[in-house]
């Protein structure tokens, strides 16, 4: 009965919900398989005994006490209670005991970029450009904006056609994971720096609609995208950047400016709000509707800014 249950699960998983199988249904399962074990579970009968209190202590607990760490275990919190959802979604059984259980906390490895770094990296680029003005340094300079503009993911931004962005209000969707579309904007000072990239941009000989292409023509690959980020990151003597990097201070810094962590996790295409919980939680904010326009790296009067300006003539 309950492999039964767990290839139904698997299949709702990877047709209904986009999952991939290799990535994420099979570490479910596994995570699964093992809790059934360490709560002695044969049955559906036996899961609607399970507490809070047991799967927390005779399971959880139990696998931190083995030497596991916290993501580890913050995996499996995450298969249960996707696994429990189901069952409820299902009503096989009546509530999710485990929705209570809190993740974990993760050491950082190592620290996070400070936002005056990113804005000496775009600066940088800036200064590239105005030294000497072409396709690839205008480009480099684009896409640092992009990426502190938006929080896209990599994907994401190589993702992006050239006609796809609104060229009057910088508004174009976007796929994300698990193939799920959402609405970016771009600000008024990115807006207007895409409309000096898209100057350069159609002056390049090339069959590609992409937005981001290489000085060749070809669409951008991920590791030439890294190259951009790793070229002005050496410079400014900062390790380990990636649009990755980008991404996660976009986040934070709405995040610490008071943007709501719910609008911040759409705006990221966070299915779960609790990844963002990891950070910071600020209620306070008045200006919902305009969460891009609020960027703080790109208000004048915050020491995050960074400089948008000298147009191309």
């Amino acid at each position: 009965m309950l492999n039964e249950l767990l290839n139904e699960y698997s299949s709702y998983l990877v047709y209904s919900e986009k999952r991939s199988y290799e990535k994420t249904v099979s570490k479910y399962l596994k995570n699964i398989r093992e809790c059934f074990e360490y709560m002695h579970t044969s049955n559906v009968d036996d899961i609607k005994e399970w507490t809070y209190i047991d799967l927390r202590e005779n399971w959880l607990c139990a696998k931190r006490d083995e030497g596991l760490g916290s993501q580890s275990l913050n995996l499996r919190i995450v298969s249960i209670k996707s696994f429990l959802n189901y069952l409820v979604g299902r009503k096989i059984i009546k509530e999710n005991v485990a929705k209570e259980i809190k993740r974990f906390p993760v050491k950082q490895k190592e620290k996070c970029i400070d936002t005056k770094d990113i804005q000496d990296m775009i600066e940088e680029a800036r200064l590239d450009f105005e030294e000497n003005k072409n396709f690839l340094t205008m480009r480099n300079y684009f896409i640092l904006s992009l990426a502190i503009g938006t929080g896209l993911r990599s994907d994401e931004m190589r993702s992006i056609k050239i006609n796809d962005i609104n060229f009057l209000d910088g508004k174009f969707e976007v796929r994300g994971k698990y193939s799920k579309n959402r609405q970016i904007k771009l600000n008024k000072e990115l807006l207007s720096l895409y409309h000096d990239y898209l100057y350069y941009r159609n002056q390049i000989n090339t069959e590609e609609d992409y937005l981001l292409v290489s000085k060749n023509g070809k669409h951008m690959y991920s590791a030439n995208l890294n190259e951009v980020f790793g070229k002005y990151a050496e410079r400014c003597k900062i390790e380990n950047c990636t649009p990755h990097t980008f991404r996660h201070a976009f986040g934070t810094s709405l995040i610490e400016a008071g943007c709501p962590i719910e609008k911040v996790a759409k705006a990221m295409g966070h299915s779960n709000v609790q990844v963002l919980y990891q950070w910071y939680y600020h209620p306070e904010f008045n200006d919902e509707d305009n969460l891009f326009d609020n960027n703080p790296f790109f208000k004048k009067d915050n020491k995050n800014n960074i400089t948008i300006n000298n147009k191309v003539k």
